[in-house]
């Protein structure tokens, strides 16, 4: 049975198994649309109906057991635990022994609800490929891995309707490209509806059966991606004139620096990491000395360094010596220049 969502002067509507875009400009309303759903925002007017039921005055937590999945923008989770953790914390709704008697006993049902438990994280850890990072504490992921734990623990609730916003948000293109198969998998494993809010168009018209373009909270055009894309009203409200802008950055054209301005006073330093030269060059101005770059390469050269292992200790020391040469340098061609331009000034 299709769920639908009351929307002003334009029902909503998914069928399970689809996978339904929604893209925008900032401030559309693509997240309060979300919060919608889930439950945080009250609804002026309309309903909410998932399978035939009308959620409308449930709070979130009703509707999460009732089969709605979210995740948000910023994934919090445990950064202690390590990534089979953390989804078996995201399983105890599916716990069947939830007292203190059972473990404390090591009684039969509370070994066989343990190894439930554990049969699920390896089902859920192989369905999202995170079997190289399984013992990994989350603190030490990368943000795109992050994220499919992240969408492991919303998978762990087994819901019907999932809601995804904006998965690919600060993540390397590599692993934005590695979304899109993960998306489609998902559906066909859980058999779920997914709305997915995302900027990155080809992933979502890479995954989306259908995209619904707002723009200030009204819906502007719904259909296929293609035909939404080529929308006058979408292109002129959202993605612009230039075609670039369908694109992520990787696919267009690489962005050419100006030429160097002729008069430009350069001052070259060099610096050496740990037997490895390189050179770098900036123009210092006048007001230089009492600037906020000079502050913060003093802040830099003071900064109390956090990591224990000689390699970075090391290459730490080799980076201040530089910094403090390079200070040293730029301070006395200052030094120079003021004195040469008060000799011209007394002889005149």
């Amino acid at each position: 049975m299709p769920n639908a969502l009351g929307f002003p002067g334009h029902p909503l509507s998914a069928t399970p198994g689809e996978i339904v875009g929604i893209i925008g400009p900032n401030g559309a309303g693509k997240t309060t649309l979300l919060d919608v759903i889930s439950g945080f925002i009250a609804a002026d007017a309309g309903r909410m109906l998932l399978s035939g039921r009308d959620l409308t005055g449930l709070g979130p937590d009703r509707r999460a057991r009732l089969g709605l999945g979210r995740s948000f923008q910023d994934a919090l989770l445990f950064p202690a635990l390590t990534v089979e953790e953390t989804i078996a914390v995201a399983l105890e709704r599916w716990v069947a022994v939830k007292d203190a008697v059972n473990p404390a006993l090591h009684l039969p049902a509370a070994f066989d609800s343990e190894q439930a438990v554990r049969k699920r994280v390896t089902e859920l850890i192989d369905m999202l490929g995170l079997e190289a990072t399984r013992t990994k504490f989350v603190r030490e992921l990368s943000t795109g891995v992050r994220r499919v734990v992240d969408l492991a623990c919303v998978v762990a609730h087994s819901p019907s309707v999932v809601l995804l916003d904006e998965p690919s948000s600060g993540i390397a293109q590599r692993e934005s490209e590695a979304l899109a198969p993960l998306l489609l998998r998902l559906r066909d494993e859980l058999g779920a509806t997914l709305l997915l809010i995302e900027h990155d168009m080809p992933l979502i018209t890479a995954v989306a059966d259908r995209l619904v373009a707002l723009d200030r909270g009204l819906v502007i055009a719904a259909g296929p991606p293609a035909a939404v894309l080529r929308d006058p009203v979408v292109i002129s409200s959202y993605l612009g004139e230039n075609t670039a802008a369908i694109g992520r950055s990787a696919n267009s054209a690489k962005r050419s620096r100006g030429p160097r301005p002729p008069n430009s006073s350069r001052m070259r330093c060099s610096m050496s990491l740990n037997g490895r030269g390189g050179t770098w060059s900036w123009s210092p101005s006048s007001s230089w000395r009492n600037s906020r770059g000079r502050k913060l390469v003093m802040m830099l050269m003071s900064w109390p360094t956090l990591m224990k292992r000689p390699r970075s200790l090391m290459i730490a020391a080799s980076m201040r010596r530089a910094l403090r040469r390079c200070l040293a340098s730029v301070t006395r061609s200052s030094e120079a220049g003021l004195r040469k331009r008060r000799v011209a000034a007394s002889a005149t």
